[in-house]
């Protein structure tokens, strides 16, 4: 990544010094600090805030040749691999919801045949009327009592 001081950045971009170093302090734009401890603006930053250079450095130079593969090749790069990760997420998902599908079908066929055992196990004859059941036990009672 190409680094510039803060007076390059401005040239670069179009701007006075004075607003590169507001939109640093309003926390607009990031500078770092190397090792040396002088403070600098990566390339990438200045044209993620300002959008686009209105003084590259030359033509054919490392810097210019930075900004076109970042302005141009690097999303074209960036975009393949999204729509290749797209791709693989789309296979992901087809792949689930066949399988929901697939879980959905056998549950309900485990279902039906949990009905079936449940008729199976229960008893569905006619239960007999209960009160004459209860009547002859009142007569066998009085039977027994007397």
């Amino acid at each position: 990544m190409s680094k510039h001081t803060i007076s390059d950045a401005a040239r670069v971009v179009g701007k006075h010094r004075s607003t590169i170093q507001k939109h640093i302090r309003e926390g607009k734009l990031s500078k770092l600090i190397d090792n040396d401890g002088n403070s600098y603006i990566e390339t990438s930053e200045l044209l993620r805030v300002y959008k686009n250079l209105v003084n590259p450095v030359g033509e054919g130079s490392r810097v210019a040749d930075e900004i076109h593969h970042q302005t141009t090749g690097g999303s074209s790069l960036k975009i393949a691999e999204l729509e290749a990760r797209l791709e693989i997420e789309k296979l992901k998902r087809e792949k689930a919801e066949a399988l929901l599908h697939k879980t959905t079908e056998s549950e309900a066929g485990w279902k039906e045949i949990a009905d079936r055992l449940s008729l199976l196990l229960t008893d569905q004859r006619k239960k007999p009327d209960s009160k004459p059941a209860t009547s002859q036990f009142k007569k066998f009672m009085r039977k027994i009592s007397s």
